[in-house]
């Protein structure tokens, strides 16, 4: 029987793993330390503005269009 076709069990404790770093942490964690959780939530806070952001862009022209038919195409 060659290596390559042993097959070996190997037993992994329940983990799970940083969201920032992929390090393995405790199951019950999402981070591996207070330094990763801040990144995350600094990156989460950076999306959050981005999305306001592009929400904003995408309908102030319908905005604009339903001003300007409100006020002048009178």
């Amino acid at each position: 029987m060659s290596k390559a076709s042993e097959k070996k069990d190997w037993i992994v404790p329940e983990h799970s793993h940083c969201m920032v770093c992929s390090r393995p942490v405790q199951s019950s964690k999402w981070f591996c330390s207070d330094e990763c959780e801040a990144k995350y939530n600094a990156l989460m806070k950076k999306r959050k503005t981005r999305y306001y952001l592009s929400m904003s862009a995408a309908f102030l022209p319908i905005v604009i269009i339903v001003l300007y038919f409100v006020f002048i195409g009178r």
